[in-house]
């Protein structure tokens, strides 16, 4: 996947990253910086970025957020806290990438809130330990108020992603396993004696028990979708035993081989 397909999501991580941690340095009261407020915008730009390109280019996304974090913090702010800060943001937000991408096919609310939560939950229980553990610094306090803040835009923030649901569709032409980020998201029955090819998802058409008495053969790595063996389709002339007449299609080696075989007139 190229960056400049990911362009977006770069730029705007790169600038909620450059504002948070200028903003932090101005404190809002006893509790906040004005950094605690712009901050969990970039665990938006992380969901919405993995629902329209999967986690693989919310990774991408996410390291250069990293990048920016650990650059402008050596600049702006002492090597612990540089170093408490870049820590913080990658381990919270590779996490955040990893939940919602498990979560992605339960209701739509619920990958962004859970992963957002979680994400922030360690943010600032690593950033606050490793920054001011020792310091004497009133640092529990501080990571309270941080963590309730978090927690209130994780709620809000629901409305935009919301709003965007539509726009951050992942591309028509990606199939199951492109959706799911390269995750195994669906099994390809194939029949053993009809020779027909299709997506089942169910337990017993996982171990092979299924009504068409076939095997089940995961779509991933070796196979695409079924829905990519349409004719006309890039994969179609790939497969051209599932088409062929008077042919069946049985399961080959371990390594996934497919190997027709012809069947009595």
């Amino acid at each position: 996947m190229g960056l400049r397909r990911l362009a977006l999501g770069i730029a705007a991580m790169a600038a909620v990253v450059t504002v948070s941690n200028v903003l932090v340095q101005y404190p809002l009261n006893d509790w906040l910086t004005w950094g605690a407020l712009s901050y969990p915008f970039a665990f938006l730009v992380t969901d919405l970025t993995n629902r329209r390109f999967g986690p693989r280019g919310a990774r991408r996304v996410v390291l250069v957020g990293f990048a920016c974090a650990v650059a402008l913090s050596a600049w702006l702010a002492t090597p612990r806290i540089a170093a408490a800060s870049g820590g913080a943001f990658l381990v919270a937000q590779l996490a955040d990438v990893q939940v919602f991408d498990r979560l992605r096919n339960a209701r739509w609310w619920q990958a962004p809130l859970v992963s957002s939560a979680l994400g922030s939950t360690l943010d600032t229980a690593l950033f606050f330990s490793l920054a001011f553990a020792g310091t004497g610094l009133p640092w529990t306090t501080w990571a309270l108020g941080d963590l309730a803040v978090k927690a209130g835009f994780a709620l809000a923030l629901l409305i935009p992603f919301r709003l965007l649901l539509d726009a951050t569709r992942p591309p028509p032409g990606a199939g199951a396993g492109a959706r799911a980020g390269g995750a195994v998201a669906g099994w390809r029955m194939i029949g053993r004696r009809t020779g027909r090819v299709s997506d089942r998802s169910g337990p017993a058409h996982r171990s092979g028990r299924g009504r068409g008495q076939g095997r089940a053969t995961p779509t991933h790595p070796r196979f695409r979708p079924a829905a990519s063996l349409r004719p006309g389709q890039p994969d179609w002339p790939a497969w051209p035993e599932a088409r062929s007449a008077g042919r069946r299609v049985r399961p080959g080696s371990a390594r996934g081989r497919q190997r027709p075989v012809r069947t009595r007139r």
